[in-house]
């Protein structure tokens, strides 16, 4: 795919979502996007907003942010059925990361259920199932973007200078291999230098990646102006975006910046920069550039 490099567009508009009613449900997992979807959707008028928050992962915080907080382990699929029902919400958003180093499954009769007709253990392939699950049930699972305005990457430079022509083609490299990989349910990311590809997430997540990366390539706190770690991330090809949407933060630019990265490619029109101004902040401070492609 060429890459699209053009003027520094600001635009991250999203739409708002329509559903048949108001009320709504978080299944909230780790990092900042509980939070904000639970205050875009306040802004929007849902009532009554519960959260589901996955014990292990998800923030005490969260209990002030919605009508009601309810704590469950990941796999107690069963129990949040019964809080779904109880509390009469007919909309849900997953929202957030389960740190799989973490991960406890304490399954009830429904985990049960749900692993019993679950083939494929692919991030993606699990939570399709999810979704079907949960609809299966006359629960709607809504995009959790939709709740976020200034969310979504715009083609074009997003912050910092234009790539180089050495880090357009690792860029168009990286965006090939990443593809490649997410149609067989591997990753988002990958990590490209000089024309080759340093590191391919798994399990380990986005940062652990990046960190990785920058001690392989020797790159890490050499802090380069141009030419350094590149790191490319996109959606799968067959991915629900209403359940797994590539995304970024503070954090990834700062990681980034640490490993001796220079730019960072995401997808443009899908990928979602939680707190856009902190973020382009975060790229003045480190010289990181992003581009949408």
């Amino acid at each position: 795919m060429p890459l699209l490099v053009g003027t520094k567009e600001r635009s991250f508009m999203t739409e708002s979502p329509s559903p048949r009613n108001k009320s709504l449900a978080i299944v909230a997992g780790n990092g900042e996007f509980p939070t904000m979807v639970a205050e875009g959707a306040r802004r929007q008028g849902y009532s009554p907003i519960i959260i589901l928050a996955q014990r292990g992962h998800a923030s005490q915080s969260l209990q002030a942010k919605a009508d009601g907080c309810f704590w469950v382990h990941v796999g107690q699929i069963g129990k949040m059925l019964a809080i779904l029902k109880r509390e009469k919400i007919s909309n849900l958003v997953l929202a957030g990361g389960i740190n799989r180093k973490q991960l406890k499954l304490k399954l009830d009769f429904g985990g049960i259920r749900f692993f019993w007709g679950l083939r494929n253990k692919g991030d993606d392939a699990l939570l399709k199932h999810l979704a079907q699950f949960f609809e299966a049930r006359n629960v709607t699972v809504l995009d959790g973007s939709k709740f976020m305005q200034n969310s979504l990457a715009p083609t074009g430079c997003i912050a910092g200078r234009l790539p180089s022509e050495r880090e357009q083609k690792d860029i168009a490299l990286g965006f090939k291999v990443a593809k490649a990989l997410g149609s067989v349910d591997v990753g988002q990311s990958v990590t490209v230098h000089n024309g080759m590809v340093v590191g391919v997430e798994a399990l380990e997540g986005t940062d652990a990646l990046i960190l990785r990366s920058g001690e392989i390539t020797g790159l890490a706190d050499k802090h380069p102006q141009s030419n350094g770690l590149i790191l490319v991330k996109v959606a799968k090809p067959q991915q629900d975006l209403r359940l797994d949407r590539p995304t970024i933060g503070v954090e990834t630019i700062f990681a980034l910046s640490h490993a001796g990265g220079t730019v960072l490619a995401i997808e443009a029109g899908v990928t979602m920069i939680l707190n856009p101004a902190e973020v382009l902040s975060a790229c003045e401070k480190t010289g990181v550039s992003i581009v949408g492609v």
